[in-house]
């Protein structure tokens, strides 16, 4: 069991597959998080002050469903790319290369970044049903 060297083909075709993997995941995660966040500013209008807001179908969508959906989306992204990246550790490790991916400071990053999400989206659900009751 070596450790990767740049020549080994082996070794750069899994870890360009990891890579390339990993970025289109993030790169979801965080496009639909982004999205959501600006389809909010859009329902609630530029002009909309916190302490102002009152129940409406509007307010509900951006305050109440945008974000427990959100939170559930980026639960089931944490689960999938925590997946891709033990089965590429797995791919790493069966053909006796040492790439050093998917570490613990990986999962470490993926768990604090979809935890960011998920309490910024509890966050902004709980603060707005207050401010509305």
């Amino acid at each position: 069991m070596g450790k990767v060297t740049v020549l080994d083909p082996n070794a750069k075709a899994i870890y360009d597959l990891y890579e390339n993997g990993k970025g289109r995941r993030y790169g979801l995660l965080f496009g639909v998080n982004g999205g959501a966040y600006a389809l909010v500013g859009l329902l609630i209008g530029k002009d909309a002050r916190l302490d102002a807001l009152t129940w409406s179908p509007l307010t509900v969508w951006a305050f109440v469903l945008i974000p427990i959906a959100m939170i559930i989306y980026t639960w089931l992204m944490y689960q999938d790319i925590l997946a891709f990246g033990m089965k590429m550790r797995g791919y790493a490790q069966e053909l006796e290369r040492d790439p050093d991916i998917f570490g613990p400071a990986g999962v470490a990053h993926l768990r604090y970044v979809c935890l960011l999400f998920a309490v910024a989206w509890a966050m902004a659900a709980v603060l707005a049903c207050v401010e509305m009751s």
